[in-house]
């Protein structure tokens, strides 16, 4: 009897143990959430990549004639980036439709990156979960999809 406690206690704290467990993707997403807010508030813009399998993730938005670049990793923003950037006046002039823009050169995967993108001016938002690194090499056809991946590219973003 004893015996059997003690192995039903073992399986009990085991199975605790496996639920507070998180992917690495989960530590970041808290503090997405809240940046997220702040920057549509302020800026009326944010865009993010995360991934499945990494404690990092990257968030940005634009303000004025700025691109604003935090590097996160497992819940704090380690190093973040400004540069000069006319990112703001490109979205604020595109014509987004949504059905071309998925369609549009990505390439998903169900246990890939995530890319968000939000504009609020536009009420427009989406999430993708895509390949990153195979969709920045296929060509794309709306202005919202080349804007993204240049700008992916141009500040190494991921």
């Amino acid at each position: 009897m004893k015996r059997l406690l003690f192995f039903l206690t073992i399986v009990a704290a085991l199975c605790s143990m496996n639920s507070l467990y998180k992917y690495p993707d989960e530590v970041n997403k808290r503090l997405i959430s809240r940046l997220e807010k702040k920057y549509i508030k302020q800026n009326g813009n944010c865009f993010y990549i995360t991934s499945t399998y990494s404690p990092l993730a990257v968030i940005w938005h634009y303000e004025d004639s700025l691109i604003h670049i935090h590097y996160l990793n497992s819940g704090r923003i380690k190093q973040t980036k400004q540069f000069g950037s006319y990112g703001l006046s490109v979205i604020d002039t595109l014509n987004i439709d949504p059905l071309i823009f998925y369609e549009d050169g990505w390439d998903y995967a169900l246990d890939g990156d995530g890319l968000h993108c939000s504009i609020q001016n536009r009420k427009y938002e989406f999430d993708l979960s895509i390949d990153l690194s195979s969709s920045l090499k296929n060509s794309s056809k709306t202005l919202l999809s080349k804007f993204i991946k240049g700008e992916i590219s141009k500040y190494n973003l991921w």
